[in-house]
């Protein structure tokens, strides 16, 4: 992972350009793949796909993005300190499908969502309401993708317990809440 961070300092001080980072990103995921990803465990593997999805999603190219994405669900299991990197996993799938017009599948990412955070049961006040926010934009989120659709038939619901969960207070620093709404509105795109 030496080489990872290596390269990946060298891409954010601008000495190295984005077509080689490009490149570096598609060998070096050969590369874990050759070792078997599962030996990367000790490494922060969700923080290199992470940036890996996050640079292919920016450079537009989705069905690249799409395959280091799907690894990446399957790969990296939550356990409660990459919530983060979990959650935006599932939402660019949920783009992707969406950009598709696969309505039905963007939905169904849009659903593991809301069971990601109602799976984890914690006392953490800041985390109970990063967990209200995603569960409340996935649930407006799948409002959107049904009537888009022409499925009528509780779009309102959704979109009412949406609104509903995103409007509840953020404990103590609110500075929460603008780091959820960036992390949302970032994993969303202008092309819609």
């Amino acid at each position: 992972m030496g080489i990872f961070t290596y390269t990946h300092e060298q891409y954010n001080y601008e000495r190295l350009l984005p077509e080689a980072m490009y490149v570096d990103i598609l060998q070096s995921f050969e590369k874990m793949q050759a070792m078997g990803l599962a030996q990367l465990r000790d490494y922060q593997p969700d923080q290199v796909f992470y940036f890996y999805c996050n640079f292919m999603m920016g450079l537009e190219d989705y069905e690249e993005a799409y395959r280091l994405l799907v690894v990446a669900e399957h790969v990296i299991q939550p356990d409660g300190k990459n919530f983060k990197a979990c959650t935006l996993y599932l939402n660019y799938l949920q783009d992707y499908w969406t950009r598709k017009k696969n309505h039905a599948k963007a939905i169904e990412y849009a659903e593991k969502i809301i069971q990601l955070y109602e799976n984890l049961q914690t006392d953490d006040p800041e985390f109970a309401w990063r967990s209200r926010f995603w569960r409340g934009f996935s649930k407006l989120s799948i409002a959107d993708l049904m009537d888009a659709a022409g499925k009528t038939e509780g779009v309102e619901r959704f979109a009412d317990e949406g609104y509903r969960l995103i409007k509840l207070e953020s404990p103590g620093n609110h500075c929460n809440i603008w780091i959820a709404e960036y992390d949302a509105l970032r994993s969303i795109s202008p092309s819609r």
